[in-house]
């Protein structure tokens, strides 16, 4: 489990949330075999799920999606005081890191 200033940092692939709003054309298999049987749609709206910027903090560790761990890693190295930072993270709350 990784480190960053002696704060524990669980990484967490699955935390994702729904990104914009795209429209996909259905297939023709898709449109002739749906139920019910509406082959006179053809687009359907999905999301796009993204990675979370949101960083659970509980217990003295942090929970983080690896792509927010790899900026919150940069953003600790650009900045002077990192210690301090990291004392400003208030312990059972969310954190918005973007």
């Amino acid at each position: 489990m990784p480190r960053i200033n002696g704060i524990r940092v669980v990484v967490n692939p699955e935390l994702l949330e729904d990104g914009p709003a795209v429209v996909v054309r259905r297939t023709w298999k898709e449109r002739i075999c749906s139920k019910p049987w509406q082959p006179w749609i053809s687009v359907k709206i999905t999301r796009i799920k993204v990675p979370s910027k949101k960083a659970l903090v509980a217990n003295g560790c942090i929970v983080v999606h690896p792509e927010m761990l790899q900026r919150l890693r940069e953003h600790l190295r650009e900045s002077d005081s990192a210690v301090s930072l990291c004392r400003q993270i208030p312990m059972r709350t969310t954190m918005y890191l973007g």
